[in-house]
């Protein structure tokens, strides 16, 4: 059986396009250095200008200036919303189970850095940045398998209870 060698990169850079399965490995097992390509950090910035119009206009914009689930009708006060935000970290962000790999959470991480970095979510540039920081940096531990939320750390969807944990951390 012939086995094949991947080429790691010497830097992955978050470009808001696709990574690689080298990158991935090289960022979760070498710990390779990441950037935040100039394309991805003005898509970034354009998009947290929609958000950020949209809440200060008083728009109606589903878990921004809304509640979420059930009270997704309920408006909240334009002074309410960073609170809005930092409940919602408080009340998805426990998880039980044993620890992830640093292998795993660094992948995780790898992957919603990029997937933010393609500017669709009009999430800040500094979570992205703080990402990219705490993987150069090597900060990755403390990630849950099982989820307050009922999903997976793992799962399908990309956001569960450990992007919330992280957020969390984030925020200080």
């Amino acid at each position: 059986m012939k086995t094949e060698l991947i080429q790691h990169p010497t830097t992955v850079i978050l470009d808001g396009q696709a990574l690689t399965q080298a990158d991935v490995l090289a960022v979760a097992r070498s710990s390779t250095p990441v950037t935040i390509g100039d394309h991805a950090m003005r898509r970034m910035q354009a998009a947290r200008l929609v958000i950020d119009t949209l809440a200060d206009e008083g728009k109606k914009v589903y878990g921004v200036t809304t509640g979420f689930g059930h009270l997704s009708s309920v408006r909240i006060p334009h002074s309410q919303l960073v609170e809005l935000q930092h409940n919602l970290l408080r009340s998805h962000a426990s998880g039980v189970g044993e620890p992830l790999t640093e292998e795993i959470v660094r992948a995780m991480m790898l992957l919603l850095a990029a997937s933010l970095a393609r500017g669709n979510s009009g999430v800040r540039v500094e979570i992205v940045q703080m990402l990219v920081a705490m993987l150069n940096a090597r900060v990755s531990r403390g990630k849950r398998r099982s989820s307050s939320i009922g999903a997976p750390s793992t799962g399908h969807c990309g956001r569960g209870r450990s992007d919330l944990q992280r957020a969390a951390l984030y925020r200080g």
